[in-house]
């Protein structure tokens, strides 16, 4: 087990960010830092993350999220319908929406308490978000509309997680998904066999900004 660093924040978030060719003004600056505070003080009313995660907010959510965003636009820049699966307190899916504003981005939750505070964030940040307080088996029931990618955090197990995604995004779409070392246990149960599972490591520059992003990978899925 290793130490989080205390002094990532906010701006030292964004200007590792902007290194990596991520294009963020002062305007969504300006909004990443009022996702942040919205998520302290709801997290006083609401069990929105674990207690343990509130002083590390940035280091454990914000960069893990903006990894998503920040292969989304280098590596999948045509995907501009995104849903959520599990979003929660917003992870990967609020960062995403302020990072790639001109995605159309869906949050798929179950929880009611974190919905509301999904759709809250979304009007008081002004984010171009959906969000659809469901279970995600009763939205695969519901034939709802598919997407361009499904991404995922620790929501379920990777076999789930394809099975959702098979149902979810249009024929050729893909899932995104952030693993630990574990990864491999869950793929040895995996039965959606063909479909095409790519493993990426995480970009060695990220790794060393943060030793969060130590042993995980981001699984990307062709469905």
């Amino acid at each position: 087990m290793f130490h989080v660093k205390p002094d990532i924040t906010v701006e030292k978030l964004l200007r590792f960010i902007r290194t990596q060719g991520m294009e963020v003004d002062e305007g969504q600056s300006r909004v990443f830092a009022a996702y942040h505070e919205m998520l302290l003080d709801w997290g006083r009313k609401i069990n929105l993350y674990s207690k343990h995660d509130r002083e590390r907010l940035i280091a454990r959510h914000f960069l893990v999220s903006c990894y998503y965003a920040y292969y989304l636009r280098h590596y999948i820049p045509g995907a501009n319908r995104i849903l959520d699966l599990g979003s929660g307190a917003g992870f990967p899916g609020i960062i995403i929406a302020i990072l790639l504003p001109k995605s159309r981005v869906v949050l798929l939750e179950s929880s009611r308490k974190k919905s509301l505070f999904l759709r809250k964030a979304g009007q008081n940040l002004g984010l171009s978000v959906t969000v659809v307080n469901e279970r995600a088996e009763r939205m695969v029931l519901s034939g709802a509309e598919r997407y361009s990618v499904v991404v995922a955090r620790a929501v379920a197990s990777l076999p789930r997680l394809i099975e959702y995604g098979k149902r979810l995004a249009r024929p050729g779409g893909l899932l995104l998904a952030m693993k630990g070392s574990n990864y491999r246990q869950e793929m040895r149960t995996e039965d959606g066999r063909g479909n095409k599972l790519i493993v990426n490591e995480i970009d060695v520059s990220w790794v060393m900004f943060s030793e969060m992003m130590k042993n995980k990978v981001l699984l990307s899925v062709e469905l």
